[in-house]
């Protein structure tokens, strides 16, 4: 089986693991809410815009630029193929999955986990990702996920995509890491803006906040026009209007420092729902 090159641009920490069985419980528990809404004419869609090389370990790859290296040396099973084993053991075989990666060794050692599976498609940059989404029928189910690798998510991109008219019913999942978001936006200020700003202009009524993991505040966002999405307390997940979600997002949106000057910015409202 083909590897990825060698210093591909695959980040593991400690966290990945967690990460990956974090978006293994997501989807599982997303597959069966909408199983009985899936049909040939309107597949399950999965949109991957950070794919990566299928499987890989610390030694494939660099190490995470925001986390230190993994000490554990098993093999790891990223998204797509993670997506693929959810739909076997949810029995769906209606599916569509449109998997992005920039970086072209992982793209060919992803084609070989994948093989010749018809309802996969393995594209390049994910900036041609609102082009490619435009033909999704009505009514179609599915997720959106956006892991950047530390990196600040591609929130305009994730609103072009959440703005098509076929993808009204389909969630996002972004993996997102508040501190180096946090240390940009003030390191050059006028740049990048606080993520509640971000996010309001993403077109999904409701959104899901995860309480963030170790000093780089690695958090789930998920933003979702279905009212009934439900909280995963168990795993740090909170309605971000519920007082718990609004705790986690003032921990997300500002800096220590900026805490520390709230007088100023007492009546902010954070909620924007």
């Amino acid at each position: 089986m083909p590897r990825p090159s060698l210093f591909a641009p695959v980040g593991v920490s400690d966290e990945t693991r967690k990460k990956n069985e974090t978006v293994e419980g997501l989807l599982l528990m997303h597959m069966q809410c909408c199983k009985k809404r899936v049909s040939a004419v309107t597949p399950y869609l999965w949109v991957d815009l950070n794919a990566g090389p299928g499987r890989y370990s610390a030694d494939d790859g660099q190490p995470s630029l925001f986390e230190p290296a993994s000490e554990f040396s098993e093999i790891i099973t990223g998204s797509p193929l993670i997506f693929r084993s959810c739909a076997e053991h949810r029995q769906i075989e209606h599916y569509r999955a449109i998997l992005f990666e920039n970086h072209s060794g992982c793209r060919d050692s992803l084609s070989a986990y994948i093989g010749d599976d018809p309802r996969f498609m393995i594209l390049g940059d994910h900036c041609a990702a609102t082009r490619m989404l435009v033909d999704v029928p009505m009514w179609t189910y599915g997720m959106v996920y956006s892991d950047e690798s530390g990196h600040i998510p591609p929130f305009h991109l994730l609103g072009d995509i959440a703005s098509l008219r076929g993808l009204r019913k389909v969630d996002l999942l972004i993996n997102y890491a508040a501190a180096t978001h946090k240390r940009a936006r003030l390191s050059k200020p006028g740049r990048h803006r606080y993520v509640i700003e971000e996010i309001s202009d993403i077109p999904k009524d409701f959104w899901l906040i995860r309480e963030p993991h170790r000093q780089h505040q690695w958090t789930f966002l998920i933003g979702t026009n279905w009212g009934g999405f439900p909280e995963w307390k168990q795993k740090g997940f909170f309605l971000l209007d519920s007082p718990e979600g609004q705790m986690i997002l003032e921990r997300l949106n500002y800096s220590t420092g900026e805490l520390a000057q709230r007088d100023g910015v007492d009546d902010l409202t954070l909620s924007f729902l």
